[in-house]
């Protein structure tokens, strides 16, 4: 089944971002978050929002495993 997905900017002087699927804990309010894109699969977001912006980060509470799509910078 696929899930939306949101960016939350974290920081305005680093420019990083959070990624997080729907019914997240941890989901910002509308007015601090951007629509990604539906998906089938977590991998799929990740690709897509390193697409737009090369500093993001998959959420520790709505993705299986985090550290497996962490990269360094």
């Amino acid at each position: 089944m696929a899930k939306f997905y949101y960016l939350e900017k974290l920081s305005q002087q680093t420019i990083k971002y959070q990624i997080h699927s729907e019914g997240c804990a941890l989901l910002p309010a509308w007015g601090k978050r951007d629509f990604l894109g539906t998906f089938y699969h977590e991998r799929d977001a990740i690709k897509v929002s390193r697409l737009r912006h090369l500093a993001t980060a998959p959420c520790s509470q709505c993705f299986e495993n985090p550290r497996k799509y962490q990269i360094k910078l």
